[in-house]
């Protein structure tokens, strides 16, 4: 709520398969997700979804956990409407409104359609 300043309920789709999963134990869970990593295991998201009001967010893209489980990998993402989230990191108005413009800020384009807004999100 804080982060987009709404109250609007929270929309999540996930479809995602773990590939490299092994033998799953759900006594020793911490044992089996340290195997999982160690084997190269992959989180293969197909497609994620999340909507909080118009604000929404879609991606695909794959993760893993490295060395020291810390989360990496890519996800090729698309928001729509995002400018409410701008707004939230004082990208709007000012010249931040080119900024926000310049990043598809959620306004809608002269075909009346909602702007998108592509960027890789990376985790390193």
């Amino acid at each position: 709520d804080l982060l987009l300043g709404s109250t609007d309920p929270v929309n999540l789709e996930l479809d995602s398969r773990v590939l490299q999963a092994g033998r799953i134990d759900r006594r020793v869970w911490r044992q089996t997700i340290e195997n999982w990593r160690a084997n190269g295991g992959t989180i293969r998201i197909e497609q994620l979804k999340l909507a909080k009001g118009a604000p929404r967010l879609e991606a695909t893209g794959d993760l893993k956990l490295d060395d020291l489980r810390r989360l990496q990998g890519r996800l090729d993402a698309s928001f729509v409407n995002a400018g409410a989230i701008l707004q939230q990191f004082g990208i709007g108005g000012g010249a931040g409104g080119l900024v926000g413009a310049l990043l598809g800020g959620g306004r809608r384009n002269d075909a009346g359609r909602e702007s998108v807004m592509r960027l890789p999100l990376v985790f390193d």
